[in-house]
Order: structure tokens, then C-alpha cells, then sequence
């Protein structure tokens, strides 16, 4: 049986109120007092509840977060940089799989607020605005990745999709490449509309035609960008290079491209975004955008925490994504940049 703070008063000689008072650090204990107390505590082992100490000050200690595949290297790291921030602050964090239907968000989103967390994270959500707005409204500091949302009470992390896109096709442009074609998203997804926009605006700059029968849709997963490639590669008029607007697609793409019979990147140059750890033990080496994901995750946690402690009011942040040159561009690569570890 775990030891309860009567039994600390009990060896201490002193009352619960008192060994309390202890535990919180308050003001008004004598220094021999406060000494018994604590050889007390650390004779029994004692460690206090949380959740008692959460109910006390009207918190769970616990903050929620949903992410669309939980099984995403992306999506992981950011998480990870939420539990790595969080842990130090004694916060815990919970963690809901809506499996890519906004339906389900929804659903983890009612769950974990009935539950009385603390805080909620979306990272990379589907709802639409009008349900992020009544998340936003129900109480407790909202946090977003991955989307944008003007309200008091929201605060969000996202990265510069639209400049960092255009610098990687520039950089395809800077090998010759003019027939270039695009690998989306899930339609309606920020981070993939914004890069969307990057991926014209460098054609535009460069005096190149956009071609709408160019662009296919991946659904940011492997098996989406091999399909998207089969019909990128499918007609008479074939693109060079291919950006994809996140690396899970750019891997599928590649293997792809060895099944229509391509060199990667002779026959055909690839550049994915996001820059998650497979992507510089694929064959090629995958060129792609590097997120600063752990950092987003970090970023995000520190506001909630300071917003919880009353000291911060919620932030809009814009993080670089910088270009990490590998193979699949044509670029040689020969060693490991700071963005691979």
C-alpha cells in the first residue's frame, strides 16, 4: 500500500494541514517543523498524488493532443517535442489517432475534453474552421500545427510552405528541369494548398506553364504518390522532375519510378518535403524540405504551459523550412548535414 499524507503526519507528529503546507512550499512552517515532515516523506516514500494535487487547483495536469496517423514519422516528432517539453513541466500528454477522418477528430476532440484536459493540440487537422472556432470557445488554451486560426484563444505553429516550396523548385529549375510536375495532398489541407501556391508561384517567376494535368493527388501517403507518379508518367508529355508535397509521397514515387523502369534522379528528379528520417536512407537520398518538427512541437507545448501559468497570451508562429540537398535531385551527396539528425 502507497503512504498517505496522514501517515506522514502521523511519524512527523504533525498534522495533515501542516504536511501540506510543506508539500506546496508555504510560508509560515518552522524550519524543525519542516524538517520532520520531510525526513517523514522520504522515510515513507512518499510521493503526493497528482491528481489530487489537480483537483485542488482545478487542473488534470494532463494536456490532449489528436493526430491524424499515429503511426506517421512526421506526426511522431511533433509529438515528441510536445511529450519532451511537457514531461519537464510535470505535464502529461495524451495522445488520440483520428486515423485521417475529421469525423473521428471530432469524436477525440468531445472525449478528451469531457475528460478534463487541461489544454487541447490539433497537429495537422481536418475539421473544418467553423469546428475549430467552437474548440477554440470551450475553455481551455487551443493549440493548432499545421493550419491557421485567427481566435483569441488559439495558438499556432506552422512553417513557411509557400517560400520553402518555391525555393525547391527553383532549385529543380536551377538543373535544367522545365516540364515539372506536382505530387498534392489531401485537398483542403493547408500545409498542402500553401505549398500548392509555392509550387506556381516558381513557375510563374521562371516564365513556366503550369499545367493542371500535371498536378495528381497523393493523399500524403506512399501509396498515393506511386499512384499519382503512374499517372504523372502515364501520358505523352512526360515532367522531368516532380516535386511531392510531403515525403511519404516522395518515397512512394520513387519506388514507383523503379517500377515504370526510371533512374532516379537521371531519368527523372524528385523532391519531397517535410524531411523525416527515411528519407536519407531511401535509394536515392531524398532531397526534400526540411520542418523543424521537433521545435514546432517544443514551440507549441512552452505556450500552452505558459498560457496555463497565466504569463503568455497565445502566439502565431511561422517557422523556416530550409532545402536539404540530397540525390534525388541530381545534386551529389555525400555526407550527413546537421538536417539528418
Amino acid at each position: 500500500m502507497s503512504s498517505t499524507i496522514k501517515d506522514v503526519a502521523r511519524l512527523a507528529g504533525v498534522s495533515p494541514a501542516t504536511v501540506s503546507r510543506v508539500l506546496n512550499d508555504s510560508a509560515g512552517v518552522r524550519p524543525e517543523t519542516r524538517e520532520r515532515v520531510e525526513t517523514a516523506i522520504r522515510q515513507l516514500n512518499f510521493t503526493p498524488s497528482v491528481v489530487a494535487k489537480g483537483l485542488r487547483e482545478g487542473r488534470s495536469g494532463i494536456i490532449g493532443a489528436v493526430v491524424p496517423d499515429i503511426t506517421s514519422l512526421f506526426f511522431m516528432d511533433v509529438v515528441k517535442g510536445l511529450e519532451n517539453t511537457l514531461t519537464l513541466n510535470d505535464y502529461r500528454l495524451v495522445v488520440c489517432d483520428s486515423q485521417n477522418q475529421a469525423k473521428k477528430e471530432r469524436e477525440n476532440c468531445r472525449w478528451l475534453l469531457t475528460g478534463g484536459v487541461d489544454a487541447l493540440i490539433l497537429i495537422g487537422p481536418m475539421q473544418e474552421q467553423e469546428n475549430l472556432v467552437e474548440l477554440a470557445e470551450q475553455g481551455v488554451p487551443f493549440g493548432l500545427f499545421g493550419r491557421h486560426l485567427h481566435h483569441p484563444n488559439a495558438s499556432t505553429v506552422n512553417v513557411d510552405n509557400r517560400t520553402a516550396t518555391f525555393r525547391a523548385v527553383e532549385h529543380l529549375i536551377s538543373h535544367g528541369h522545365r516540364e515539372i510536375g506536382f505530387i498534392s495532398g489531401t485537398p483542403g489541407v493547408t500545409d498542402g494548398e500553401e505549398r500548392l501556391v509555392g509550387f506556381r508561384d516558381a513557375l510563374s517567376q521562371y516564365g513556366l506553364t503550369f499545367r493542371p494535368e500535371w498536378v495528381q493527388c497523393g493523399s500524403f501517403s506512399e501509396e498515393g504518390g506511386a499512384r499519382a507518379l503512374e499517372l504523372l508518367m502515364s501520358g505523352a508529355e512526360r515532367p522531368t522532375a516532380v516535386f511531392a508535397a510531403n515525403d511519404e509521397m516522395a518515397i512512394g514515387a520513387l519506388y514507383q519510378a523503379k517500377g515504370l523502369g526510371l533512374e532516379v534522379p537521371k531519368d527523372l528528379a524528385v523532391i519531397g518535403f517535410d524531411n523525416v528520417r527515411l528519407a536519407r536512407l531511401v535509394s536515392p537520398a531524398l532531397t526534400t524540405v526540411n520542418q523543424p518538427r521537433l521545435d514546432a512541437g517544443f514551440r507549441l507545448a512552452q505556450n500552452m504551459l505558459q498560457r496555463l501559468a497565466g504569463s503568455a497570451d497565445p502566439e502565431r508562429m511561422i517557422l523556416p523550412a530550409d532545402l536539404v540537398v540530397r540525390q534525388s535531385c541530381g545534386c551529389r551527396w555525400s555526407s550527413y548535414s546537421a538536417a539528418d539528425k
